[in-house]
Parts: C-alpha cells; sequence; structure tokens
C-alpha cells in the first residue's frame, strides 16, 4: 500500500471538477453552489473591485473536506481499475497508457481522443473491480491510500483533473502509520 499526499488540494480543486463528479445529481450542485462564495471582493483594498473565484471552495468551507474526499476516492477507485483493465487497454494503445499525454487538465480532450474500444473495457470491468477494491483503498480528505502498483495511474488522473501529487509525502509499505 502507499499513501498519498496532495500539495494545495482545495486550492486546485475547481467548480469544473465538481460539477463533473456530480453532474447526475443536479439538485446537490445546486446546494453545493449556495454554499461557496463565488467572488471576492477587494474593494476596500482600493484595487480590482471583484474577481470570480474559479476554485470550488477554500479550506474551512464546511463541503471542502467531504466533497474533495468523494473527487479523490473517485480519482483512486479509478487507478485501481485502469490498473486492473491494463492488459486490455494496452491491445488498443502502441506507446502504452497515459491518461494526459501532454495534455493535462483538458477533460474534453480526454473525453473525445479515447477509443470507444477502451470505454467498453473499462465500463464492462469497473463495478466488479470497485466493490472488490473496498479494502485497498482510503481516502481521507486529500490523504489518499492505494495499492503501489496503482501509483502511476492516480498521479495520471490527479495530474489530468490539475492536482499536484506532494511527492515529498509519498510513503509505501511498512513505513505507512509512522
Amino acid at each position: 500500500m502507499a499513501t498519498v499526499d496532495l500539495s494545495e488540494a482545495s486550492d486546485r480543486a475547481s467548480c469544473a471538477i465538481v460539477e463533473v463528479a456530480f453532474r447526475c445529481h443536479p439538485q446537490l450542485l445546486r446546494l453545493l453552489a449556495a454554499t461557496r462564495s463565488q467572488m471576492v471582493d477587494f474593494t476596500r483594498f482600493g484595487g480590482v473591485d471583484r474577481l470570480p473565484i474559479k476554485k470550488f471552495a477554500s479550506m474551512g468551507n464546511a463541503t471542502t473536506f467531504p466533497i474533495e474526499s468523494l473527487i479523490f476516492l473517485g480519482c483512486a477507485l479509478t487507478s485501481v481499475v485502469l490498473k486492473e483493465c491494463e492488459e486490455d487497454i494496452a491491445k488498443f494503445i502502441d506507446s502504452g497508457l497515459s491518461l494526459t499525454s501532454g495534455h493535462s487538465a483538458n477533460l474534453g480532450y480526454v473525453r473525445e481522443n479515447i477509443p470507444q474500444d477502451i470505454v467498453w473495457i473499462i465500463g464492462g470491468k469497473a463495478g466488479p473491480v470497485i466493490k472488490s477494491s473496498k479494502n485497498r483503498v482510503r481516502v481521507f480528505g486529500d490523504d489518499i491510500i492505494v495499492p503501489v502498483d496503482c501509483l502511476g495511474y492516480l498521479n495520471d488522473v490527479l495530474k489530468l483533473l490539475g492536482f499536484v501529487v506532494n511527492t515529498d509525502h509519498i510513503v509505501t509499505g511498512k513505513q505507512i502509520g509512522r
């Protein structure tokens, strides 16, 4: 097992990521939107009047921790699914699997350029893999625990979403818990 910590996770969790993660729950999205500050007012400092905030919420907002935990759980489970489907996916990709391929944080690029065969492979296996992962994946805020062999995929998924892994704080094996 390996623990992964992210740098500035709450500052990098954009509204766009939250909208994609919860797109099937529009009522929840509306409620989440109601809990966040949408603008920063600088008028009392004599500068720009107001600036929009692109991040979902800052640390201290009551929804930040649980929403990030759910997003990072999705990332961790995705890394396990990708690892389990690795051989099948490799049949369709000549140079190995890299989710980002130089297109970091561009969800549209990835969505439009993943061959439909790969989507079918992952879709067909995702449910059973996720169910079997209940003892292999843990998330608490931006602290993520995954099997060591899933670290590369987790890093790719997080990078795709604009998150940065704090490589100095990756802990593996028997070091966990110290």
